[in-house]
């Protein structure tokens, strides 16, 4: 058995519709999936052109999105809600991606030009692009080269950015959607 859990902040559109009774559909579920879709759609949240439906296996990665990602704060009066997805087993023609294992097949030579997912910057960079809010100083912070500093911050590629995010919220795609028979449940989040 597979669980997996969404987040829904209040004002989104999953927390005014009940995943229960509909499932999950991603916004463009005709498309076909790649891996600059993929980026765009952990990286940048675009969502409208996605063909994916983001879960995570934390149930306290689910909560966050849930406080922090909604139009407004949730309340008791007004929650938002995280969503508890179980697949036992696998229905017919649910497909899920794991963005590492297919960002890491999608990356080149270390010896070429992008995209590539080696960063120039200080150890920390790493905490910057999980932690933004604390660490994100260091993602502005002048690199230093033999001689001198460069002058700008370190080069931080979308690759590099989608494969720390999407190990930072333990996520995984589903293509086009996740049937209403694998939604169990809807926690309230206040």
């Amino acid at each position: 058995m597979a669980r997996y859990y969404r987040g829904a902040g209040v004002g989104t559109y999953w927390h005014s519709r009940d995943a229960r009774a509909s499932g999950f559909v991603a916004a463009a579920p005709g498309t076909t999936a790649g891996p600059l879709l993929m980026i765009d759609h952990v990286v940048n949240q675009i969502t409208l052109s996605s063909p994916y439906v983001s879960m995570t296996r934390s149930y306290e990665v689910a909560e966050h999105y849930a406080k922090y990602f909604g139009l407004a704060a949730p309340t008791a009066n007004a929650p938002a809600y995280v969503y508890e997805i179980i697949f036992d087993p696998l229905p017919s023609g649910v497909q899920l991606y794991d963005p590492i294992q297919e960002l890491a097949k999608s990356l080149t030579s270390p010896l070429a030009t992008p995209p590539f997912y080696q960063h120039n910057g200080a150890p920390d960079v790493l905490l910057g692009l999980v932690d933004r809010v604390r660490f994100g100083f260091v993602l502005t912070r002048p690199v230093r080269n033999p001689g001198s500093p460069t002058g700008v911050g370190p080069h931080i590629s979308d690759h590099l950015n989608a494969l720390v995010r999407a190990l930072r919220d333990a996520e995984v795609l589903a293509y086009a959607s996740i049937p209403q028979s694998c939604v169990r449940m809807r926690h309230s989040i206040s």
